[in-house]
């Protein structure tokens, strides 16, 4: 609800904080490991989405009402991710959850219909998605999702393209190839 704040703790905790009295309603421990740094989004059915962003644990879906959580990774059924290395997660305008992974592009969940869908580089393809190593997803007001990569630049989406038009920007000094981290 809007009166909630949900955090992640340095002890792989998940906590629903009341926004007016400052108590914790709710808490839910995660996988632990040596170097846990769980980060998380609410989505708009007030479902919680968490990944640990120092360990290959893929992607966890928590549901604050039915007070479960499902561990989703490159093995499981029917969503698989690409890879269980998570860099960055977003909610999209259409409520899909894009998922950014290392190596793996990006796993798009459309948690209504229980599908995914993947977005990879294409090397024959300069309209495709410039990198399979994702650092960082962002989406805009106006719909564009940004797709920051590692060393291989900028990516763009936006739902109103008739494909996967992605558009990519490389800096201009090309010789330093490491600067193109996003």
């Amino acid at each position: 609800s809007h009166n909630d704040i949900w955090v992640t703790t340095k002890k792989a905790t998940l906590e629903k904080v009341d926004a007016k009295t400052g108590k914790v309603t709710q808490r839910l421990k995660l996988s632990v490991t040596n170097d846990n740094y769980y980060k998380c989004i609410v989505d708009r059915d007030d479902d919680i989405w968490l990944y640990d962003f120092n360990n290959s644990l893929g992607l966890f879906f928590y549901s604050p009402i039915n007070r479960q959580l499902v561990n989703y990774t490159h093995e499981s059924s029917p969503i698989r991710l690409s890879s269980n290395v998570v860099f960055s997660i977003i909610n999209d305008n259409q409520g899909r959850i894009w998922v950014g992974t290392d190596h793996g592009g990006i796993t798009v969940i459309d948690k209504q219909h229980q599908t995914v869908e993947y977005i990879l580089n294409d090397p024959y393809n300069q309209r495709s998605l410039c990198g399979n190593s994702i650092t960082h997803l962002y989406g805009d007001k106006d719909g564009f999702i940004w797709i920051g990569t590692f060393k291989h630049g900028l990516s763009q989406f936006h739902d109103s393209q008739f494909s996967f038009n992605l558009n990519h920007v490389k800096m201009a000094n090309m010789a330093i190839p490491q600067l193109n981290d996003i």
